[in-house]
């Protein structure tokens, strides 16, 4: 009787295990995919403000988001993916124009960052994509 019991809490257990382990989740590219901004949702943001999220972020797939400054534009890249101009459309919360890309960075005490990463993969870029259509990827930060 105990070894049932044993068996029945490990067989419960082990899914709840690779939930908790699995930092990257793959999303099915959904029908409407990450919306552009409308004209009353992008908040101006001064060079200084945006100063403070420009750099490089460890993602927790082990990939690179780099976030940096061009004249009065600001661009977003994974790796050496295509580089995205992005927009803020919150405090913390970015999205690209070519609603490739969008992100929320939360900026904590003693340099440490939570946010996710929404960003549509390039075809070919993901074991997981035998398709030649891009795929949605939800990645946290680390």
């Amino acid at each position: 009787m105990k070894t049932l019991i044993v068996a029945g809490l490990l067989a419960c257990a082990s899914p709840l295990a690779a939930a908790q382990a699995a930092d990257t989740v793959t999303i099915p590219a959904p029908g409407r995919g990450i919306e552009a901004p409308g004209p009353g949702q992008i908040i101006p943001m001064q060079r200084d403000e945006f100063q403070q999220f420009a750099g490089a972020y460890n993602l927790a797939n082990g990939q690179t988001l780099y976030l940096r400054r061009v004249d009065k534009r600001y661009f977003a890249r994974v790796d050496d993916w295509t580089e995205h101009q992005i927009v803020a459309v919150g405090a913390n919360e970015f999205v690209a124009l070519d609603r490739q890309l969008s992100m929320r960075i939360v900026l904590q005490p003693y340099g440490l960052v939570d946010g996710e990463l929404h960003v549509a993969v390039p075809a070919g870029r993901t074991a997981q994509s035998p398709t030649a259509q891009p795929e949605l990827m939800h990645i946290a930060f680390r």
